[in-house]
């Protein structure tokens, strides 16, 4: 497979972190004014609340998964990075400060 056909593992974890991160905050803006409109389809009064809670719900779970997508993704580019600089060396990297 080469590289240059597809797009790379951090670069589409990027893509899917900002689109969630997109449709959160537009689920969040728009709660209201869709609870209002369902308000005055005629919605069933029992199926309102649930309606809402879920789609509130939805816009907030959608922001964090979303900041944990895009810390992925910045996080693979960096390993990518480290690996290109340091091809083909054998030497081990000091952890946590303790080199030697």
């Amino acid at each position: 497979m080469d590289n240059s056909e597809t797009p790379s593992m951090y670069r589409r974890t990027l893509r899917a972190g900002l689109i969630l991160g997109v449709i959160g905050v537009v689920t969040i803006i728009s709660a209201s004014q869709l609870q209002m409109i369902v308000m005055d389809s005629g919605v069933s009064q029992v199926l309102l609340p649930v309606f809402a809670a879920i789609y509130q719900l939805a816009g907030v779970g959608c922001l964090p998964f979303s900041a944990a997508l895009v810390s992925a993704s910045l996080v693979m580019r960096h390993m990518d990075a480290t690996k290109a600089s340091c091809h083909g060396s054998d030497e081990q990297q000091p952890r946590n400060g303790a080199g030697g």
